[in-house]
């Protein structure tokens, strides 16, 4: 066998082209590896660290293995939406507050600073002429479901859908452009109680919405304190989230 200092080297590399290595979970045993199988592992596990947050699309089935609830890394909508889902229709999703090969690291906090009154894109991470341009509206974290938050956005522009089991990149395009004329909160109203006193700190007179744990919407007396504060009040006991803008 010549010196593998003599051989040419493989030019363009291609996805079939293969080298000799160790399997370490099956007696060290001498295997071939192709370009292919190496990309892949290097995606799936994030062991190319990028400054950009990494999520999949997931549909909840309950007769799928691996599908049957929210996953780490994950982007799901409640309710379940369609397993291609236009970035045109999105108004808010619910996501781990932890991405894809990073189980262990909590980016939650950056789902409020910076991205709160900011300008994101979502691109498909294998194809980037895939893209939404959205306004980050509010954070919340899901009750319930504490690794979860649920986020609110407004669709600027887009080409493209949330496709199942696709990754998406999350970067921030813009930061800030829409705190001046659109201040927004979400508070969540726990432990169960009938009277909520709520400090928003939005400075203003907003509007108010509020939500149960099944995601739909009730009705409660407002009574604005201040312009940083209101009182809600409702008929019987009550846990769920107030939205303010």
């Amino acid at each position: 066998m010549a010196r593998i200092s003599t051989y040419a080297n493989a030019s363009p590399v291609v996805a079939s082209d293969k080298w000799i290595g160790t399997d370490s979970t099956f007696l060290d045993a001498t295997k071939n590896f192709t370009a292919q199988s190496v990309a892949d592992f290097l995606n799936l596990t994030a062991n190319i660290q990028l400054d950009v947050p990494r999520f999949y699309y997931q549909i909840i089935d309950p007769n799928v293995p691996g599908q049957t609830a929210r996953n780490s890394g994950s982007i799901t909508f409640n309710p379940q939406q369609a397993a291609v889902f236009p970035f045109s229709s999105v108004t808010g999703f619910r996501i781990s507050k932890s991405q894809i090969g990073h189980p262990n690291v909590d980016i939650s906090s950056w789902y409020t600073s910076p991205l709160v009154g900011s300008t994101v894109i979502i691109s498909k991470c294998s194809d980037i002429s895939k893209w939404g341009i959205f306004s980050w509206v509010a954070s919340a974290q899901v009750g319930g479901e504490p690794n979860f938050y649920d986020i609110s956005l407004t669709h600027t522009a887009s080409n493209g859908s949330f496709e199942h089991n696709e990754d998406y990149f999350i970067s921030l395009l813009d930061y800030g452009t829409n705190v001046p004329g659109d201040k927004n909160a979400v508070v969540t109203l726990a432990p169960s109680n009938d009277v909520f006193v709520v400090n928003h700190n939005l400075n203003k007179l907003p509007s108010v919405s509020v939500i149960n744990g099944s995601d739909e919407e009730v009705e409660c007396q407002v009574d604005y304190d201040n312009l940083n504060q209101c009182t809600l009040t409702f008929n019987n006991q009550f846990t769920g989230r107030a939205i303010f803008n």
